[in-house]
Formats: C-alpha cells, structure tokens, sequence
C-alpha cells in the first residue's frame, strides 16, 4: 500500500459519490471516517497499530465500495463482516489502550455503519467477547463473594481454636483439667487450624502446603498408590 493510495479515500470518494448507490454509499461514507479515524494523532501510542488496522480497513472499505450494490446480499454481509473484525481488532490492541475519545467516536460511528451492512444489532458483538462477569473477576477460580464467605469461615474458625487454646493456657497446671483433657482441647484446636490453613491455601491457589490433605497429614505419604 503506497502513500499515495493512502491519501485517495477522499478524493475518490467525492468523485463516485453523485453515482454511487445506497449501500455502495454507506460503504464510502465508513471508508471515510474510518480515515478519519486513522489520521488520529497517535503520538501517545506504544505500537500505533489501532491506526494502521483503521487505515487499512478504510482502504478496503473504499475498493470493495466499486459496484457494491450489484453484489448478492450474502456477499455484501460477508464483506461488512470482514470490515467489522478488522475495526473491531483496532478497539483491542494492548498497547494502544487506552484510545482517545475522539477517536472512539469515530470508531462508534464506524460500528452504527457497520452493523446497519451487516444487517445485526452489533457488528462487534461485545457481548460475547466480554467476561460474565466483568465487575467480579475471578481469584484462581473463587469471585470476590465467595472469597469473603471463605474468609468469614476462616476469621470464626480462627476465632473458636483461639478461645480453645487460651481455655487450655487457663487450666495448665490446675486441678480442674487433666493433662488428657489439655492434650485433647489441643489436638481440637489444632485440627480447626489446620482447616483454616487449608481453606485459606486453597483460596490461594495451593502453594504453600496443599489441600485439606496435605494439611491434615503433613508431608506423611500416603499408603497404597504414588503420592507426588
């Protein structure tokens, strides 16, 4: 693509526009904000490459444009459709978001277009490529609501084994408690700390010990088949 058919959309445009058809008309009219939208100062940009996607669909918008009344309907979709993935592709290049306001009113313009080609409610469907859930990401696999009702159950299990431990510190080494009886208040506490460890290591991913397994047995290994 040289420069100077870079600079024809709109020249050539003007020119065809007393002759052109309606649809042939709309194609012409995208190619030039798209143009437009292509000539966006860019000084800002890390790659630039949002500029050069809209320019080049702005030069296919303007070839496909010639006699596109004449064509079958099908292939006239089909070609919007092409047009559709290249602008759409533009609105997602990394380093280049984010795009300037002007030039996603440009680019919302081209969308109206294109969905009217397309024949479809929206050409990018947006709805599709966005998360479920965009305002709740996931945290290796838990949202933000089932994280704090992992982490309520973490603070009240932390809470219980902490009145057990300091219930033993009170009868060490008084008549009312045996030693079998701190041992077992203990082994309790314990055990509702290790269910807390697990939970919390599981929330985050398993990288300090492990499951509820690794948590209740250690590093034991376990009898029968491998255990990585």
């Amino acid at each position: 693509m040289t420069a100077a058919t870079i600079e024809q959309p709109r020249a050539a445009r003007k020119a065809s526009a007393a002759s052109a058809g309606p649809e042939e008309a709309k194609l012409r009219r995208l190619s030039q904000i798209l143009y437009d939208a292509s000539q966006t100062d860019g000084a800002n940009f890390d790659s630039g490459y949002s500029l050069r996607l809209l320019r080049i669909a702005s030069e296919i918008a303007l070839v496909e444009a010639a006699g596109f009344d004449k064509r079958t309907e099908k292939d006239r979709i089909n070609s919007a459709f092409d047009l559709a993935a290249i602008v759409g592709s533009a609105r997602r290049v990394p380093s280049d978001l984010p795009l300037p306001a002007g030039l996603l009113a440009l680019i919302e313009q081209a969308r109206v277009l294109l969905s009217d080609l397309c024949d479809c409610e929206d050409c990018f469907d947006d709805e599709r490529s966005k998360p479920a859930s965009p305002s709740a990401p996931f945290l290796n696999g838990y949202t933000p609501t089932q994280l704090r009702e992992i982490l309520a159950h973490i603070a009240s299990s932390t809470e219980a084994a902490t009145e057990i431990l300091l219930d033993v510190e009170a009868h060490i080494g008084g008549e009312e408690w045996t030693t079998s009886q701190c041992i077992t208040n203990v082994h309790v506490a314990a055990q509702a700390l290790r269910l807390v460890g697990a939970m919390a290591d599981q929330a985050a991913g398993t990288g300090i010990m492990g499951g509820p397994i690794e948590w209740s047995m250690g590093d034991r290994d376990l009898k029968g088949a491998a255990h990585a």
